[in-house]
């Protein structure tokens, strides 16, 4: 435990680290206390990559939110005059919003979806990576497959799906998805999961999206 402690605070000021990692030390510190307790107290053991994934996940939406960290691209895309296209379902009708992440055959993948009410609320999202997946096309027809199943076993009902490919809406209007989906591929998050809400890090753009500017 106190080795890894020593190592975080050596390597945190490097230059070499990338900032999103060097920032993220206190939050993988704290989720290694919490590791070791569990083991301690609960018996309960946790892999590594399940620590640093969720470690680095809470760091980096608290990071963002509080502008210290930016993605340039992600700011000049949510924040100009482009107008908004995401649509609202009706109402009794919740809209999956599905995006894939796929870059070349022999790395992994990620894939998201993204469901909301009528009144643009994010209900339930999700994130998962997928491997050896040789064509994009493949790829966004199993993103499809796994929103589909997620939410038939938790019994959800009157679902429209959305993604841009399949569905002919523009890219833009799936821009939340997507975002998740990029963070596995961009950022190698790659545990799986399923949350309520929407990630809070996405919190400016699905508010932009709900107040229904299009």
């Amino acid at each position: 435990m106190f080795l890894n402690i020593y190592h975080l605070l050596l390597t945190s000021g490097k230059q070499t680290i990338p900032q999103e990692i060097s920032l993220a030390f206190p939050w993988i510190l704290w989720k290694l206390w919490k590791a070791r307790n569990s083991l301690i107290f609960k018996n309960v053991r946790m892999e590594p990559q399940e620590i640093v994934s969720k470690a680095l996940d809470e760091a980096d939406g608290w990071l963002r939110i509080n502008g210290i960290l930016k993605d340039d691209s992600t700011e000049v895309l949510w924040h100009t005059d482009i107008q908004c296209l995401w649509q609202k379902p009706l109402v009794n009708i919740l809209k999956c919003n599905i995006g894939a992440s796929w870059v070349l055959p022999n790395r992994n993948y990620g894939v998201a979806w993204l469901v909301r009410d009528h009144q643009g609320e994010a209900v339930f999202h999700s994130r998962r990576a997928y491997s050896a997946i040789t064509t994009q096309g493949e790829a966004e027809l199993l993103s499809l497959l796994w929103a589909v199943e997620s939410l038939a076993a938790m019994k959800q009902k009157n679902i429209a799906f959305e993604i841009w490919s399949l569905n002919y809406i523009p890219k833009e209007g799936n821009r939340a998805a997507d975002a998740i989906a990029l963070s596995v591929t961009r950022d190698h998050r790659y545990q799986s999961y399923i949350s309520q809400s929407g990630p809070f890090w996405l919190n400016s753009l699905l508010i932009e999206e709900a107040k229904g500017n299009v």
